[in-house]
């Protein structure tokens, strides 16, 4: 390979290696929302266990849940401002792929999933899903739940010391969890494919967990109650 082209080969590893690495993210957090909605937000798994010697183990076990997934949640849309390339998170992703590409036009020789008109447009859709995701309040309440709660023990957050934040309840972490695939699907569909769609990663998952369950309680329904 001529110097040219190895030149080339780094960039392209530079450009789409947040981007494979947040499809995996994308891939781990569709299992962790079908684990979520099984686990945290079945009524009637909940109901059966009531009052059983069980009982403490499942809150204990709903709570590591819903503690993992926000953690998974938070860190997929969030940046660090001073340096959102190093970020391994949608915004810093997309961030460095337009980096790359403002360096090196030409950087793409082989055709991506969507076409050069496909691209251009996933990213300025990707741009308006980021800022509708990080300005709203689901992701506002659930950041400052993973800072106080979960990645620290805090009094009070810095954001509490200038205006009062409502606790998150469970279907913020649903819907934002739905909003994240939906990025995910943009993301795979234009710049770099993900295999299965975010679709079927999740229906997959929701299997595998439902399989899991009834493994432990066999006379489980199968029906999953909406968010209340």
């Amino acid at each position: 390979m001529s110097d040219e082209g190895k030149l080339r080969a780094e960039a392209v590893v530079r450009a789409l290696h947040p981007t494979m690495e947040i499809i995996r993210h994308g891939r781990n957090l569709a299992h962790s929302h079908a684990i979520f909605r099984k686990i945290v937000m079945d009524h009637e798994l909940m109901q059966r266990q009531k009052g059983d010697e069980g009982a403490h183990s499942l809150r204990m076990l709903r709570r590591l849940v819903t503690n993992s997934i926000v953690l998974d949640l938070v860190a997929f849309w969030e940046t660090d401002e001073r340096s959102p390339s190093q970020s391994l998170s949608l915004p810093g992703a997309l961030y460095r792929l337009e980096q790359e590409l403002s360096e090196r036009p030409d950087l793409f020789t082989f055709p991506l999933p969507g076409g050069d008109r496909g691209f251009s447009i996933a990213t300025r859709h990707l741009r308006k899903i980021i800022a509708s995701a990080k300005s709203s309040p689901r992701y506002n309440r659930l950041k400052n739940h993973r800072d106080k709660y979960i990645a620290h023990k805090l009094t009070k957050t810095r954001r509490e010391a200038t205006a009062e934040l409502p606790l998150p309840i469970y279907e913020d972490v649903d819907r934002l969890a739905l909003y994240s695939l939906v990025a995910l699907r943009e993301l795979s569909r234009s710049i770099y494919p993900m295999g299965s769609s975010p679709g079927e990663v999740y229906e997959k998952a929701t299997r595998s967990v439902t399989a899991m369950i009834r493994a432990w309680n066999p006379r489980l329904g199968k029906r999953v109650l909406p968010p209340t």
